[in-house]
Formats: structure tokens, sequence, C-alpha cells
């Protein structure tokens, strides 16, 4: 590949080769394979990216066309919040591009304003479009091989119900944190008591030290107390989704504070998983019969623990969770599944079996609404190649050595 600089200049629009590696990085590709593989998939991202830039060049020559700013900081924003919870927060984002959020959000701006510009001019030019029954039977006829099979679905319902640590538990650890303070006070050294006690091994080792973090980092429950704290001061033990917590403020500069904490564990006992074992088998019972009721268990559970519980129609297996999936591959038609507690101990499931639909390849009988979707797809897509095509004898495109 070309060391990096300029490559192509289309219009007043210039193409680096950093740009087109950034591209490939942001797909996936591996950057370290073959140099003559990686060499062609360069210049297809580069072709693509040329193709990019005529349209964008040729919408902004077309007065008909107008972007609502709003629409277009309503999609950054949302852009930018769906990378953030990906990578977990605008510090990790930050690290990973080198640059501060705002530098992040300014390079996405113009990105996310082309590729609304360019799928603005492109839908004016294919917008309307029609497709004979004829059109959709030859494509068919043309690339009946080339249609991809269509996966098994599966109809299910599914009652999942977290295993969480009970009283006895909660109060066996209180009670060892609280001992932990009272050491503390006593005089025993925080660092020393996180070293030997705390159950989180990535900050045990250096006597808790958290070192400097934003609001947003941790457990909510962990920052609404760190951040109520004074300097070197020591809170009472806080619980949060994994464990309890004791935590000392070091200190405070702007909106990052520094804490170190001890953290103990909150474990289900096996008197926990005999309670939700018999809460489930109760379940079980009730419904085994009636499809009806556990449906309708299914949807309160889901409304009231926001997880996996639900009623699912239709559902591609390839969009199941590998989890339920196994339960499904081995569970007859109209049956419901006895309790079954996963790997990591931390949830039982129900799941009640309906039918399944085998994996099958479409036809224009069996599929005619998604053979007449790729048909319309292809002929947009030649109609845009025609597009590009003609739109070049007319663009100043100049490419670098």
């Amino acid at each position: 590949m070309p060391v990096d600089g300029i490559v192509v200049a289309v219009e007043d629009k210039i193409i680096l080769k950093s740009d087109v590696v950034l591209n490939m990085q942001m797909a996936g590709i591996n950057l370290s394979q073959n140099s003559i593989q990686l060499e062609n998939i360069y210049n297809d991202f580069l072709d693509q990216m040329i193709n990019d830039y005529v349209l964008i060049s040729a919408a902004e020559k077309d007065t008909n066309i107008v972007l609502d700013d709003n629409m277009v900081q309503l999609r950054l924003n949302e852009y930018m919040n769906n990378l953030i919870n990906e990578v977990g927060s605008e510090e990790i984002l930050s690290e990973m591009f080198n640059k501060s959020i705002r530098e992040i959000k300014y390079y996405y701006q113009e990105q996310i304003y082309n590729a609304m510009l360019r799928e603005t001019y492109v839908y004016t030019y294919v917008d309307g479009m029609d497709i004979s029954r004829q059109e959709v039977e030859l494509f068919y006829e043309n690339y009946r091989d080339s249609i991809p099979v269509k996966p098994a679905e599966y109809t299910f319902s599914v009652i999942e119900i977290p295993l969480l640590p009970g009283t006895d538990e909660i109060e066996r650890v209180q009670n060892f944190q609280n001992a932990l303070i009272d050491s503390i006070d006593e005089g025993a050294s925080f660092e020393d008591i996180a070293k030997k006690y705390s159950s989180d091994l990535g900050t045990a080792e250096y006597g808790g030290d958290q070192g400097y973090y934003k609001r947003g980092t941790l457990f909510e429950e962990f920052e609404d107390a760190a951040f109520r704290l004074n300097i070197n001061e020591i809170s009472s033990p806080i619980r949060t989704p994994i464990g309890f917590h004791i935590i000392q403020l070091l200190d405070k500069k702007d909106n990052q504070i520094h804490t170190r904490h001890i953290l103990s564990l909150l474990k289900t006992t096996e008197k926990d998983k005999r309670i939700y074992k018999e809460k489930l088998d109760d379940i079980y019972t009730t419904t085994m019969n009636d499809p009806g009721m556990f449906d309708s268990l299914a949807v309160i559970y889901s409304e009231q623990l926001k997880n996996q519980s639900g009623v699912y129609i239709n559902q591609n297996i390839n969009q199941i969770d590998n989890y339920l999936k196994r339960i499904i591959l081995n569970t007859k038609n109209y049956t419901l599944t006895s309790p079954i507690l996963n790997n990591d101990e931390k949830k039982y499931v129900l799941v009640y079996l309906y039918e399944t639909k085998n994996e099958y390849r479409p036809t224009t009988e069996n599929s005619w609404g998604d053979i007449e979707k790729y048909a319309i797809m292809k002929k947009e897509n030649d109609l845009l190649l025609k597009l590009i095509t003609k739109l070049k004898h007319n663009t100043f495109i100049k490419y670098y050595n």
C-alpha cells in the first residue's frame, strides 16, 4: 500500500491513506493478513470512498437537497451514545481514538453529515422506482442459487429468574464488612485490610486504590456514596449489584474523585438455590398444561425484570442467545422444559417451545416478498452504479502515486 498522504482528490475533497485504513479498521478488517489480499481490500475500500465522494459532490450541487441541522445533530448524538455504551465509558472511547470526546464528535459530525447528504441524494434518485412481476421472476431465475437460505425459526416463551443472594448471605457480608471497619477504626491499615480481604483482585494488591475517575465510570450506588464523602472519610458498607464495598475518599479535583475500596462479594448459597428452584418448580407444575398462563407470566417477568423473559414469535436461530439456543435445540415442539440453572449459576430458566420452522431455500412460491425485496435492491444498486459512472465523467478526480 502507498505511504500515508493524499491518495485521491475528488473535487475539493481529499482521501488520505490513513482515512482508508481507518475505515478498514472500523469494519473489522485484520490489517496483519496476507499483503496481496490486504491490497485488494484496500483498493475496494478506496473505490467505495471515491464513489461516496462523487455522490456527495453531486448532492452539494443539487439546490433541492437541504439537510435539517437538528436531524444531523440528533443522529450524531445517537451514534456517539451508542459508541460510548459499546466501549463502556467516554474515557475508554477517548483512549481508543487517542482524541478528546469533542474531537471524536467533530470527526463523526462531518461523517454523519456526508452520509445523510449522500443518502438523501440517492433516495431522490431511486424514490418511486417500481418493479414488475416479470422483473422479480427474472431476478429469481438468474440469482436463485445466490439467494441465502432462510435459517430455522422458533416460536417460544421464556421465564428467566435471576438467582439472587438471600437475607442470610446479605447479613453475613454486612457483618463481615462492619467487622473490617471496626478493625480500621481501631488502628488497622485500610491498605493492609484491602490487600488481605478485598475480593477486587485488580485493586487489592494496591491496597484497594482505584485511582481517579469521573462519575459514570463505576456502579451508581458506589459513586453516589463516594462523591458524598469528605477527604479521608470511610463509608459504611455500600451495596452494589455485585456485593458490599467499604469506600475511602482520598482526593477530589474538578469532577473527578480518587478512592480506594474493600469489596466483599455476595454469593448465592445452596439454600438460595433451593428456594428459587422451588419457586420455578411451582411455575412449571402450574403452567405445564396451560401455555397461555405461561405466556402471561413471561410477559409480566419481562416487564418487571427487564431480562430475556417474554414471548418470541418466528425468532431467527441466529438471533437467539446461545444459552437459550442450546435449550431450544434440545426441546421438542409444544414442550415446557423443567427449571434449568445456567452455567454460571446466576439464573434459572423455563422455556416453552411452540413450533420450529426448519431452514429452507426461498422461492417465488414460499417467499415472494423476500425475493421481491432482493430484486428491488439489485435494481436500485444497478441504477446507482450507472448514476455514479455518469457523475464521474463530470467530476474532477485525481489519483496520486
